[in-house]
């Protein structure tokens, strides 16, 4: 079945695989300014699930459309199952690229509550089953940390892959290091 595009109202619709996504406040504002100056450009992407459209992309048009107090948006609405939906989160965003936790988070969510395979993830999301594994291990063996860290930008991704083949007590020890001395990715590896 083909998609369908609707008008729906932006706090009418599912957020929860925002849990997935970082909204970054600068590209909230951005879009906001973008949507009073020229409108919505390109459609919401949502997935039919029981009566609420569930968003998949487009997490911050929606917000900034909300806070703009736009009455409806253009969504697109496809017939998807969970897996495909983070998949699409994923595909959808690839140009642009998620953020290392965002990937990290949709990885570890395919493995564990859709319990699809390493295999079946790099297919899903056109990845090689290596990349799949190198996110799973960064997901379990970052400290929280250092994933909390991570999701507000304190930790660049050259320095999470070092710290992450550590125990946890010495990843925080070293990161302390590394923010007491302003160390740079590599010298944080090092």
């Amino acid at each position: 079945m083909p998609a369908q595009i609707r008008e729906i109202a932006p706090a009418a619709l599912d957020l929860s695989l925002g849990r997935l996504r970082l909204l970054a406040e600068p590209r909230v504002t951005e879009m906001m300014v973008s949507l009073r100056d020229k409108g919505q450009l390109s459609a919401l992407v949502a997935a039919s699930h029981a009566s609420t459209p569930v968003l998949v992309d487009g997490f911050i048009r929606q917000s900034a459309a909300k806070r703009v107090g736009m009455s409806s948006v253009y969504v697109e609405v496809h017939d998807l199952a969970s897996e495909q939906m983070k998949a699409q989160m994923y595909l959808r965003n690839r140009q642009r690229g998620l953020l290392l936790i965002e990937e990290c988070r949709l990885v570890d969510e395919l493995h564990r509550a859709d319990g699809m395979d390493q295999v079946d993830i790099a297919t899903a999301l056109e990845r090689h089953k290596s990349w799949v594994c190198r996110r799973l291990a960064l997901h379990r063996h970052l400290s929280p940390n250092l994933m909390a860290q991570l999701a507000v930008g304190r930790l660049g991704g050259g320095s999470i892959q070092k710290l992450a083949q550590l125990p946890a007590r010495n990843q925080e020890e070293i990161f302390a290091a590394s923010q007491r001395w302003t160390l740079g990715a590599r010298e944080t590896a090092k």
